[in-house]
C-alpha cells in the first residue's frame, strides 16, 4: 500500500483492485502480486522529472460507473506540474 500512495502511483488501481480480496485471496491474486513486485524490481530506478519548460497545473480525472448491482464505482485523477505527478488519487 505504501508504495502506490507514497512512491508509484500506476500501481494504485491494482493495489486497490488486490486489497478488496485480503480475505479470501486465490491463485490468481497472488501470481497478479507477484507481477507487481517484478515491476516494482524493474521500475525501482525510475523517478519524476520536471521539465526545464515552465508549464500550468494540469489535472486529469475518471470515473468508472459501478454499471452492476455488486460493484462500485472507482474514480480517480492525477495533477501534473511540468510533467510530472504531484498528486493523485484513486
Amino acid at each position: 500500500m505504501y508504495a502506490s500512495v507514497a512512491t508509484c502511483p500506476d500501481i494504485t488501481f491494482t493495489v486497490s483492485t488486490l486489497l478488496q480480496f485480503l480475505k479470501n485471496p486465490r491463485i490468481a491474486h497472488w501470481e497478479a502480486v507477484k507481477q507487481t513486485f517484478c515491476y516494482l524490481s524493474r521500475t525501482k530506478a525510475y523517478q519524476l522529472t520536471y521539465g526545464t519548460e515552465s508549464n500550468d497545473l494540469i489535472g486529469y480525472t475518471d470515473v468508472d460507473s459501478a454499471n452492476q448491482e455488486h460493484c462500485h464505482a472507482i474514480s480517480g485523477n492525477v495533477f501534473l506540474i511540468d510533467g510530472g505527478a504531484v498528486s493523485w488519487s484513486s
